[in-house]
């Protein structure tokens, strides 16, 4: 289960998904406009998966997936990974029922 810190991120993640329609990265944690692969806290990032945003509001610079499920757990973190790959929505959804818990 995600302590307060965590949750507090989820939030902000699915604020900024909703606030920047153009800024959902799928398939991976943060990109640049190009689409090039860059690491969370990468100056160059726009564009996020939802994990992604989540580790960006963190503060922790990572591009593997892995290092957000080993945060959140394998069960949780894959979840919001699937439903980001699925749609912006469907990660914003995601992200904010994973902060209910």
């Amino acid at each position: 289960m995600p302590n307060d810190k965590i949750k507090q991120a989820m939030i902000r993640a699915a604020d900024w998904l909703e606030a920047n329609p153009d800024g959902h990265a799928r398939m991976r944690m943060a990109a640049r406009e190009s689409g090039q692969i860059v690491g969370t806290m990468d100056p160059r990032a726009c564009r996020f998966c939802a994990l992604g945003r989540m580790m960006h509001e963190l503060g922790i610079d990572t591009v593997n997936t892995i290092d957000a499920l080993n945060l959140i757990g394998d069960q949780l973190g894959e979840l919001i990974y699937r439903a980001s790959d699925l749609s912006r929505e469907a990660g914003i959804v995601a992200l904010r029922r994973a902060a209910m818990t």
